[in-house]
């Protein structure tokens, strides 16, 4: 996508992960606040779903509902207007 929209083939709203490592010829523009969001889960077998790696990590995004991305520690820089 980003190399049809860098060709000149349109524009394009991506997830922000998407956006690590745009070419040069492509512009990346934040949507601010109110940007669109969305939803995910997790899938899991009901074997892993007992293990404490798998406990702990649902229990620290659980923790971070509400934060936005370029606030959690790990997550790609912010994808600001570049």
């Amino acid at each position: 996508m980003l190399a049809m929209v860098g060709s000149g083939f349109g524009m394009a709203v991506m997830p922000e992960l998407s956006l690590v490592g745009a070419p040069p010829s492509v512009e990346v523009t934040d949507l601010g606040a109110a940007r669109p969001t969305r939803a995910v889960g997790y899938v899991t077998t009901p074997e892993l779903a007992k293990s404490l790696a798998v406990r702990s990590l649902i229990r620290e995004l659980r923790s971070r509902e509400g934060e936005a991305p370029s606030q959690i520690v790990g997550s790609p820089s912010n994808c600001g207007d570049r």
